[in-house]
């Protein structure tokens, strides 16, 4: 059973700070935010809202200038703001964060997600019921109560690549649904919703930084296993994903996925399964392309035309996505002076 920080805020829910007695957090919570001021008030409302019985801190970085840091130092004083001059992406973001995180556990979550329920407390209880496990992640729904994709990840491998291919995704993904209370083992956990242990984040070295965006949770979680531990999912922890407000089906997110994709299968593949991936990747796209340029009578007007716009950048462009993200800045970014603000 966890114990509660004397420092409650007034909403009920508890943080740790030094005033506190000295009790170091829990649970730190890193949030990297791109562009996503709105959405991170609604998601530090709910978070503090909803997360009880715990001791826990809030770390923040912005990596678009978007204004979100004067907001949070205004709204919410207890988050920790680290600031910096750059755009980390997701996965440098939270290295830079968990370098000044303080708690026994981190928990990544995103700035466009609406905690419920006290998913937080809920999710470490587990971790501390399962203590084989290296990572655990909770359930995350969209808006409209459906199942979030993205927490229901099919491992890496061509099996899985063929199964989407021919339409048979659903049976390479894990029926994470079907975990209840005890957990289920998984590949893979979504980034926007998972916890790891301080320690084991530290063993392994966080997120690789070759990795711009996507597929870094998926890298991160073939680690945790190659270290011996498991990857585990429940029901008994769920939040909603807003899931980017909007940009899911956005050409730009589609050339990340599978540049993020391509970067997983270069890391950890020979040559020739590279090419086998990338010729897969084409194909599907190819064909969910040509569906939308000759199936407009049977799926519409609209449907076909998303198709087209998704697609036809990675079977156009192929150079775009093909070598994952050899591109990718790898430098440890710039602190301002103040490099971190905590009102008290």
């Amino acid at each position: 059973m966890t114990t509660t920080s004397p420092d409650i805020q007034q909403n009920g829910s508890a943080t740790c700070d030094d005033a506190a007695g000295g009790d170091a957090p829990q649970v730190s919570v890193l949030i990297v935010g791109y562009q996503s001021k709105d959405l991170l008030i609604d998601c530090l409302t709910g978070l503090f809202e909803h997360t009880t019985g715990l001791r826990y801190e809030v770390l923040y970085v912005d990596c678009s200038n978007d204004g979100s840091v004067d907001t949070v130092k205004t709204m919410f004083p207890q988050v920790r703001v680290i600031e910096n001059d750059q755009n980390l992406g997701f996965g440098r973001g939270n290295n830079f964060l968990a370098r000044h995180a303080k708690g026994e556990y981190l928990l990544l979550l995103n700035p466009d997600t609406l905690v419920k329920d006290n998913a937080i407390g809920d999710l470490y209880e587990f971790a501390l019921q399962t203590p084989d496990g290296g990572a655990w992640g909770g359930v995350t729904r969209l808006p409209n109560g459906a199942l979030d994709p993205g927490c229901q990840q099919a491992g890496p491998g061509l099996l899985n690549a063929l199964l989407l291919l021919v339409g048979l995704g659903s049976f390479a993904s894990p029926d994470v649904l079907a975990s209840h209370a005890k957990g289920l083992d998984v590949p893979s956990l979504s980034g926007a919703f998972m916890m790891l242990p301080r320690s084991l984040w530290e063993d392994l070295g966080g997120f690789d930084e070759s990795f711009f965006m996507y597929c870094e949770e998926t890298d991160l979680c073939y680690r945790v296993r190659q270290a011996g531990r498991r990857v585990l999912i429940t029901t008994r922890s769920s939040i909603v994903h807003l899931v980017g407000s909007g940009s899911a089906q956005s050409p730009k997110r589609m050339i990340a996925l599978t540049r993020g994709g391509m970067h997983m299968s270069r890391k950890h593949n020979g040559q020739i399964r590279v090419f086998v991936d990338a010729a897969l990747r084409w194909v599907y796209s190819a064909s969910r392309y040509g569906l939308g340029v000759f199936g407009m009578p049977l799926i519409g007007g609209e449907r076909a035309a998303q198709l087209r716009s998704r697609h036809a950048p990675i079977v156009f462009k192929p150079g775009d996505w093909f070598g994952g993200w050899q591109q990718s800045p790898t430098t440890t970014p710039t602190q301002n002076k103040h490099a971190e603000t905590q009102s008290v």
